[in-house]
């Protein structure tokens, strides 16, 4: 055998470029048909095909029998599957005690001198492949490793960034509903307080009444007393309602073409009484010519009456108010200014908050719930419209600019006022099952001419409406038994030429809307005013001649 042929063979066969070409020209020249070597994988406790050579084996039982006694160093032979499953063919290996087996298949091999000359050089070359391919592995791994951990340390970057984001915005989330918890606090104090300025001299009123008679001669100034308290507390309640329906999308505006000069007066007129008692001076500038905005007059009128109201109880006796009005394209503003306690700096951006109010003195001689400029600034959004606040500061006054689109739509006509309503003999149902307020409207109904009785539960007031053959019946919407909307059903199955008017404290429209679709010919909301009911009354009276 040619020593110096074997060791360059060798040789080549240990480089891994050109590994497969050298394993097969070392094969040919030792005899065999094939030449495999195989190195023990450690952490497998396996033979695996050294790198370079063919990865796989045709396998079965023979090779695992081959290679479990090639674990053990020395000359093995046997047969063995090869190059295919179907053929067999003898197997030549030395294998070495760093685990590594030289393998000659078919043939007719003789291993020579290869046990001294080429095992020692592969085991080397392949344990310095395996050791340069573990550190590679290793330094891909570190580079892996390198590469999440620059990823972990990006995402806990952001995640840090997102908590402190996140923290930050749970801090200001929490002092804004601590602020809202103590203006809600405060204003539920402010709600107790306001509801009992009231109702205290209306109360005193009675007692005075109840002990004097009603031929005293204060009997109409207490009187006068009662329904201005009475009133102020009606308003209270409405504005909360307001707010709540607007809140929730419930307020339906009746828009319609008007003057604004009209909403304007109405609303100084309303205020007038109270800028005549603190002494104010109160200036009125309106353009020449007609400005026309697409509005629900009810509810622009309240926006300026509830602006020149404040700036009537927070200016000092003896003060000054402007309105005046300027036009700008297809805007129409609206400035209301005062000479009264300003307001502070900080405050500007929160003045329509709900429940917010500048800090008062314990009197609280001013009232208020802290809901009306809310209310101004939502219905002035419900136009289309915008408002802001103006003040230099505490004591320097304040301005309210109230901005509106100008309508090209042209006015309708004016419908005359119907006129109230006169008794002619009707008979009239009450059902309501608060005696106090059933009783005093029955009286001031028999007062109006009309023939009255009263029910005070559902039951009852259809009994009493078979007997009495009402041609109207009042009928609250909270009775017990029966609610007002089943008693106004079986009045319209067994009365059904009566008419039924429904008694609510409740004044949404989704409310109104229910009543009509029960049966309800008319929709009164509490407190009852004389006129109101008169008035739809006497609408009822002409409807039913008209039929």
């Amino acid at each position: 055998m040619d020593e110096v042929k074997t060791i360059e063979l060798s040789c080549a066969l240990a480089r891994l470029a050109g590994r497969d070409g050298a394993a097969a020209r070392l094969a040919r020249h030792l005899g065999a048909d094939a030449l495999l070597l195989f190195v023990r994988d450690p952490e497998l406790g396996a033979f695996l095909p050294a790198p370079g050579l063919p990865q796989t084996i045709p396998g079965g039982p023979e090779w695992v029998d081959f290679l479990l006694r090639c674990e053990s160093p020395g000359e093995h032979r046997g047969k063995v599957a090869f190059p295919d499953k179907e053929s067999r063919c003898d197997a030549l290996a030395l294998s070495s005690e760093d685990g590594l087996v030289f393998a000659l298949l078919g043939g007719r091999p003789s291993l020579g001198d290869v046990r001294m000359l080429c095992l020692p050089l592969l085991t080397a070359a392949l344990r310095a492949e395996l050791a340069a391919e573990a550190a590679r592995g290793r330094e891909r791994a570190a580079r892996v490793e390198a590469r999440h951990a620059a990823t972990l340390t990006t995402a806990l970057d952001a995640t840090r960034a997102d908590l402190e984001r996140t923290l930050g915005e749970t801090r200001r989330l929490n002092a804004e509903l601590k602020s809202s918890d103590q203006a809600k606090d405060e204003f539920l104090a402010m709600l107790a307080h306001e509801l009992r300025n009231p109702l205290s001299p209306i109360v005193s009123a009675l007692d005075i009444l109840r002990g004097q008679g009603p031929g005293a001669p204060s009997f109409i100034k207490l009187l006068d007393v009662i329904d201005r308290q009475a009133r102020h507390l009606t308003r209270l309640v409405d504005d909360l309602l307001d707010v709540s329906r607007i809140s929730r999308g419930l307020i339906e505006l009746r828009r319609d073409p008007i003057l604004l000069r009209n909403a304007l007066l109405q609303a100084v007129d309303s205020v007038r009484p109270l800028v005549d008692s603190e002494r104010h001076t109160l200036s009125v500038s309106l353009p020449e010519e007609s400005v026309i905005v697409l509005a629900d007059a009810v509810r622009l009128t309240q926006v300026f009456t509830n602006l020149l109201t404040n700036a009537a109880k927070y200016t000092n006796p003896g003060g000054r108010i402007e309105v005046s009005v300027s036009r700008e394209g297809k805007t129409v503003s609206v400035h209301v200014r005062d000479s009264g306690i300003g307001i502070e700096k900080d405050m500007l951006s929160r003045v329509f908050d709900l429940f917010m109010q500048a800090p008062r003195a314990l009197d609280r001689a001013k009232g208020g719930l802290g809901i009306g400029l809310t209310l101004v600034r939502r219905l002035i959004a419900l136009h289309g419209g915008s408002i802001e606040a103006k003040s230099e500061g505490v004591g320097k006054g304040s301005e309210f600019i109230v901005r509106l689109p100008i309508t090209d739509q042209r006015l309708q006509r004016p419908q005359a006022t119907p006129p109230a309503a006169r008794a002619d003999s009707r008979r009239v149902l009450v059902i309501e099952d608060n005696t106090d307020a059933a009783e005093m409207l029955a009286e001031t109904l028999r007062l109006s001419g009309f023939t009255v009785r009263v029910a005070s539960d559902g039951e009852a007031g259809l009994a009493a409406a078979l007997e009495f053959t009402p041609e109207v019946v009042l009928v609250d919407i909270g009775l017990p038994k029966m609610d007002g909307y089943a008693v106004a059903g079986e009045l319209r199955m067994r009365l059904p030429g009566a008419k039924v008017v429904a008694l609510s404290g409740y004044g949404g429209e989704e409310y109104r809307s229910r009543g009509h679709g029960a049966g309800f010919d008319a929709y009164l909301v509490k407190p009852i005013e004389l006129d109101s009911l008169l008035a739809v009354l006497d609408s009822m009276r002409k409807s039913t001649r008209q039929h």
